[in-house]
């Protein structure tokens, strides 16, 4: 055998195992990589959900909260409304008060 054919074969053989490694190497890191950032972004996921959740939860709070606001609000103008004599929807509105300086007949006669 031609001693420079089983040098190349040789170094050939070196190459490829060389280069097999390196390919290993960076498949099994680029895995690791991989799971590493999978799992990150798994764990992002999961505290954006509970986020979330807690700010539903808080919202809703401040929703009742503001409810009841409300309904407080609607039966204090309620009471003002009444004590004011403002006409509502369920109620007719109340006689006309009579101007300074006209009788009662006179004040019933311009309202009819």
């Amino acid at each position: 055998m031609d001693p420079d054919f089983l040098n190349n074969l040789y170094l050939a053989g070196g190459l490829l195992a060389t280069m097999s490694m390196m390919v290993w190497r960076l498949t099994s890191a680029n895995r690791r990589t991989v799971g590493q950032s999978i799992d990150s972004l798994q764990l992002q996921i999961k505290n954006l959900a509970d986020r979330m959740e807690s700010g539903f939860t808080r919202m809703e709070d401040r929703l009742e909260k503001v409810d009841d606001r409300v309904r407080d609000l609607q039966m204090d103008m309620a009471v003002v409304k009444d004590r004011l004599n403002i006409p509502t929807g369920d109620r007719p509105a109340p006689p006309a008060v009579a101007r300074a300086g006209t009788s009662v007949p006179q004040a019933a006669a311009a309202e009819a």
